[in-house]
């Protein structure tokens, strides 16, 4: 098997692992002390550690007892880190959370290389696009750092996968815009992407009028609806609009979009609205206007 190998002299023996991370036998870098000395380091002290292991929830980080002799080990999650520090590597970091063992022992220490969390309020005004730093990438999307409108701090989001664009890496400036802030879980949703409404090639449907109609190609059927590729009357940059189930025949709803259409069939269709919900798409016929008084 491949292995790592740890050299802990004062116990004279060698630690192995089938693990291809580093490990580092954290005891070596001083007296061990109890992470409740900890318990009353102030959220805005940074603490200069040593990363010490790399494990799946995220990195182990060993940092000197704010008594001044000895260490103790955290951990600072995925979330919290910023890039991907490499084993021994000094890093900054700051205590979040100190728990007591269940015994009265083995107590826990969580910390993090983010700085203190601000109030999400001042976000409410925020522009409709920030540059953000990406802080770190997980399988379910990025996080990215992105300073307060007021100019006083900064904040940390999520960009889902889904509204992610390419492949950012921690430490690229990205472009991104607000889709979701909960001011009660203070947390702030983040996306690369256009609002689906304002999309570049959404703006030349807003101005067809409802009794419209223009070319369309069936893409991809769902139990709700089908999918449909449209282009301007005048020509020019197509677009994806959803043809809902209720909008494909007047006077009665269709259960199976795939009994209606086949992938590729071009079908006539009219606008009816383009929101923040995207392109919505009808084949009905256009309601009747009253004569004019």
């Amino acid at each position: 098997v491949e292995a790592t190998l740890s050299d802990n002299e004062r116990e004279n023996k060698l630690v192995l692992s089938m693990s291809k991370r580093k490990i580092v036998d954290f005891r070596s870098l001083g007296v061990q002390v109890d992470c409740m000395a900890f318990k009353d380091v102030s959220e805005d002290t940074w603490l200069e550690g040593v990363v010490v292991n790399d494990i799946d929830a995220g990195i182990i980080v060993s940092v000197p007892s704010p008594e001044g002799e000895g260490q103790a080990t955290g951990l600072v999650t995925r979330r919290s880190m910023k890039g991907q520090p490499d084993i021994l590597e000094k890093v900054k970091v700051r205590v979040e959370s100190v728990s007591e063992g269940t015994d009265g022992k083995n107590s826990r220490m969580s910390l993090t290389m983010l700085p203190p969390p601000i109030s999400l309020e001042v976000f409410k005004d925020a522009p409709d696009w920030m540059e953000g730093t990406i802080v770190n990438a997980a399988a379910f999307g990025s996080f990215v750092s992105v300073p307060a409108p007021d100019g006083n701090g900064e904040a940390q989001g999520l960009i889902p996968g889904r509204e992610l664009q390419g492949n950012p890496q921690p430490g690229d400036k990205v472009q991104v815009r607000i889709f979701d802030l909960d001011l009660e879980k203070n947390k702030i949703s983040l996306s690369m992407k256009h609002a689906p409404g304002e999309a570049p090639e959404m703006q030349a449907f807003k101005e067809i009028a409802q009794d419209v109609w223009i070319d369309g190609k069936v893409q991809r059927m769902e139990d709700f609806g089908a999918f449909i590729q449209v282009t301007p009357p005048g020509g020019g940059q197509t677009a994806e609009g959803l043809l809902h189930i209720s909008e494909i025949r007047d006077g009665e709803r269709v259960e199976d979009p795939a009994e209606e259409f086949e992938l590729g069939q071009d079908i006539k269709v009219r606008v009816i609205s383009v929101d923040d919900k995207g392109l919505s798409l009808s084949m009905k016929k256009p309601a009747a206007t009253a004569p004019a008084p």
